[in-house]
């Protein structure tokens, strides 16, 4: 039976699993002892919180084998994974006679994603958010979502950003009518992400972009009007990844061609009166945004983000 067997899911299903396997064994004829701690201390659900205390064979014993799970997160659940399959392993063996046994079994649910998180006064960001929040009647919800940060719970509104609208209107009726795309993307690694993940998301739609990023020596940074237009000669859509805030001048050429031209970018620059048809930055000067710490790829990533929202209504 492979490890992962005995890992749990949460909280509560790692305690019931504990305790339904101790109380197999009691069947069994093993001699075992089981005591709970209630804590003061809520956990899911609002329910106190549990320290489980079993002994398996004879507690006068001279052979003593200790096994405690971990206080919080991986350990924990690591801990509670080895009591389980030890616990496995009795339930197919002869009573205990010579030795015993003992399995402390917690798990701190509160837990914590990282060893230590701090801001710039060197403050305990965990400590205090569970010492503001632990009394709460939602405080579990709190620190759970503080501690554990998932997407889903934490993820900004991708269209707070200013034109982002007009991006999407783009590019549903690019995918809707089988449109030639090209992406231009900066030469660096958030350039090339950024673009990875347009180009795989197209692939989805049966739609292959041209990816196209620019000589560092002989073109320099950003859309260059020789490119630009060439790209808009054999394509409908250019988008412009980590590129193409305050580029005009490529801009103007290549929609000259009837091409249309998104820009998705974090570097300072660009407003209102940008010629691409959407301008999707969080750095822009007119944009109010509080997601100006977004890179290239993370302003993509919730671009798209934004696209399937849309796509699944239409």
């Amino acid at each position: 039976m492979s490890a992962s067997h005995f890992f749990s899911k949460d909280y509560f299903q790692a305690r019931d699993r504990f305790i339904k396997s101790i109380n197999e064994l009691k069947g069994q004829g093993h001699q075992v002892s089981h005591d709970v701690l209630t804590l003061d201390c809520k956990g899911p659900n609002q329910k106190n919180l549990c320290i489980d205390i079993a002994t398996i064979g004879s507690i006068d014993s001279d052979n003593l084998l200790l096994y405690s799970s971990g206080i919080h997160g991986v350990e924990g659940f690591a801990g509670s994974a080895i009591q389980l399959s030890v616990l496995d392993h009795l339930k197919n063996a002869n009573p205990i006679t010579d030795y015993c046994i003992v399995l402390i079994h917690i798990i701190n649910p509160y837990g914590m994603a990282w060893h230590r998180r701090v801001n710039e006064n060197n403050v305990d960001m965990n400590r205090n958010f569970i010492k503001d929040h632990q009394g709460e009647p939602e405080g579990y919800a709190k620190i759970d979502t503080f501690l554990n940060p998932k997407i889903k719970s934490s993820m900004p509104d991708p269209n707070s950003l200013l034109d982002i609208d007009k991006a999407i209107k783009i590019i549903v009726e690019t995918i809707q009518n089988k449109r030639r795309i090209a992406i231009f993307a900066d030469y660096d690694v958030d350039g090339a992400a950024a673009a990875a993940m347009l180009y795989k998301w197209f692939n989805n739609f049966k739609l292959k972009p041209t990816i196209y990023i620019p000589d560092r020596e002989k073109e320099g940074y950003g859309p260059n009007i020789e490119a630009m237009t060439k790209l808009s000669l054999g394509h409908d859509v250019i988008i412009c990844v980590d590129c193409g805030s305050v580029s005009d001048n490529p801009i103007i050429e290549a929609k000259k061609n009837d091409c249309s031209v998104i820009v998705i970018d974090h570097h300072q620059g660009g407003d209102d009166k940008t010629k691409a048809d959407a301008l999707v930055n969080p750095n822009r000067l007119d944009e109010k945004s509080v997601l100006k710490y977004l890179c290239a790829t993370g302003v993509t990533f919730l671009f798209l983000v934004a696209m399937n929202r849309q796509l699944k209504k239409s």
